[in-house]
């Protein structure tokens, strides 16, 4: 008997210890009447509630991003093209005629962020145009160009960055342009006459940059360009207003010493 007694005892101890274990843990009929009143729940572990946390700052890794700090130099090549609308002012003085037009760039530049995610940049290099006159002919021209411009990084996650920004360059060089020459017997016909060009360049560009690496970044997006200049012709000395406008794509490569 005595070992059967042992055994009950033991049998009613460990069905308490099973008993005092259930009523440790949460209920889960309660947890939902909690969350059902917008009450907070309690952790398993007696601690605070549950769904809260110590508050924190959350960093993103291109707020962080090294290329963007002050005082960071790059280097980086621009690329351009564009196909839109020139106006040509006539030498005859009647007026100015509309032309279709093939801009281009090439521009080696070097950047430098004056301030945390501001940039500015210094570009030496091409641009060229080909246009399609109403009356049949070409005119080409290609010039050098120097610019400065100004862009501001917005960084958008851990590689891409939005580049809203301004430009503003000079110009000048050479090219070629059919006139219409009319003969002492009265008939005219299409002269192709060399000519020197000069001017301003104005841009305004949006622009999405992605990085590749932490120092080279790939940029693309669109730029608005505005050519204000004059033609002289070498054969007469007659300088003749050009405009145009430009809404092309830009291909760019940048690097980033840090």
């Amino acid at each position: 008997m005595q070992p059967r007694r042992i055994a009950m005892a033991l049998s009613a101890l460990a069905v308490l210890c099973g008993a005092s274990t259930a009523l440790a843990q949460p209920d889960p009929f309660e947890d939902y009447e909690r969350m059902k009143r917008g009450e907070p729940l309690e952790p398993a572990d007696g601690g605070g509630p549950s769904g809260t946390c110590e508050p924190c700052d959350e960093v993103t890794e291109g707020e962080n991003r090294p290329s963007l700090e002050q005082f960071t130099l790059s280097v980086g090549l621009r690329t351009q093209l564009s196909y839109t609308g020139t106006s040509n002012e006539l030498e005859s003085g009647a007026g100015s005629e509309d032309n279709n037009t093939l801009f281009y760039r090439l521009a080696p530049t070097v950047g430098l962020m004056v301030l945390d995610r501001l940039e500015v940049a210094l570009s030496l290099g091409l641009l060229g145009r080909s246009v399609s006159l109403d009356r049949g002919a070409d005119s080409s021209e290609s010039a050098f160009l120097i610019e400065a411009s100004g862009g501001y990084h917005v960084p958008v996650g851990d590689r891409i960055d939005l580049i809203p920004g301004v430009a503003l360059g000079a110009y000048f060089g050479g090219g070629s342009r059919a006139l219409a020459v009319t003969s002492e017997s009265g008939r005219t016909a299409l002269v192709e006459e060399e000519t020197s060009t000069s001017g301003v360049s104005l841009g305004l560009s949006f622009g999405v940059g992605y990085h590749l690496t932490d120092a080279l970044q790939l940029r693309s997006g669109l730029v608005l360009n505005g050519l204000i200049g004059s033609e002289s012709i070498s054969s007469s000395g007659v300088s003749l207003g050009t405009s145009s406008a430009h809404l092309g794509l830009p291909i760019e490569l940048h690097y980033s010493f840090f």
